[in-house]
C-alpha cells in the first residue's frame, strides 16, 4: 500500500492557492490552520496522555515552585553560617588555651 506523496511543505504559503487569498486575510488563515493543527494534534491519544502528564507534573510541582526562595535560603543557611562557628569555635579554643 503505498502512502500519499506529502508537500514539501505544510505551511499554507507554499500552497499554489495562496496568492490568491486577499492580503488582509492571510492572518486570519494563518491563524485558523494553527488552531486546525493544533486541535488534530491534541485529538490524538498520545497527545492526550502527554498532555495530562505534563499538568499533572506541573500541578505536583507547584508547591515547590512557589517555596523556591525559602528552599534556597534554606540550602545556603549553613553555608553562610559555618564561618561564623567556626570563627566562634576558634575564638572559644583560643580563650581557653590563653587565658
Amino acid at each position: 500500500m503505498t502512502q500519499p506523496l506529502k508537500p514539501a511543505s505544510d505551511h499554507p504559503s507554499s500552497h499554489p492557492w495562496w496568492h490568491h487569498i486577499p492580503v488582509d486575510k492571510r492572518s486570519a488563515v494563518l491563524r485558523a490552520v494553527g488552531r486546525r493543527r493544533l486541535r488534530e494534534l491534541m485529538s490524538r491519544r498520545r497527545s492526550q496522555i502527554i498532555a495530562l502528564v505534563l499538568i499533572y507534573a506541573l500541578l505536583c510541582s507547584l508547591p515547590i515552585i512557589m517555596a523556591w526562595p525559602s528552599l534556597v535560603v534554606l540550602a545556603l543557611l549553613p553555608l553562610l553560617l559555618l564561618p561564623a562557628l567556626a570563627g566562634l569555635a576558634w575564638w572559644l579554643i583560643w580563650k581557653e588555651f590563653h587565658h
